[in-house]
């Protein structure tokens, strides 16, 4: 009787385990560029909620006691100190928010528009409040007593 020493893989058994190990590497590969992903859109969302507060605290500093009659832009001035409105421009060609950004090694800034309304409400006025950078855009409400 004849036996064989079977001391190495098969070519079978070789590409079995390539196209398991393959699959594996590639679904963590995905997993962390999905986490990435997440993590910038977070990132923007955060600065995006962060902005509206002080959208918000600028709008109640300038004491407004009726309504807008029309949408207003918002801005912190060229250096983002103070507060200022300027005339609605569908364009977006007001000057824009410029807030810096940095995501591990990604630098630099990024610009949002704070346009705004302001409604009667029954002895309150109701804000309307939309933040945009230009492709995503978020809208905020909130009360004013008077």
């Amino acid at each position: 009787m004849l036996t064989r020493n079977r001391s190495a893989f098969t070519l079978i058994e070789v590409l079995v385990a390539s196209v398991i190990l393959s699959s594996v590497f590639f679904a963590i590969l995905k997993l962390i560029s999905s986490n990435t992903y997440q993590a910038t859109n977070l990132e923007h969302s955060r600065m995006m909620d962060d902005l509206f507060l002080s959208s918000k605290a600028c709008i109640r500093s300038f004491g407004y006691t009726t309504g807008t009659t029309a949408t207003q832009s918002l801005n912190f001035g060229t250096d983002n100190m103070g507060c200022f409105t300027g005339s609605y421009d569908p364009s977006l060609s007001f000057t824009g928010i410029s807030l810096e950004r940095k995501n591990g090694t990604e630098t630099g800034s990024t610009v949002f528009w704070s346009y705004f309304r302001a409604e009667n409400n029954t002895g309150t006025l109701k804000v309307y409040n939309s933040i945009s950078d230009g492709t995503e855009k978020k809208d905020y409400d909130f009360i004013i007593g008077l």
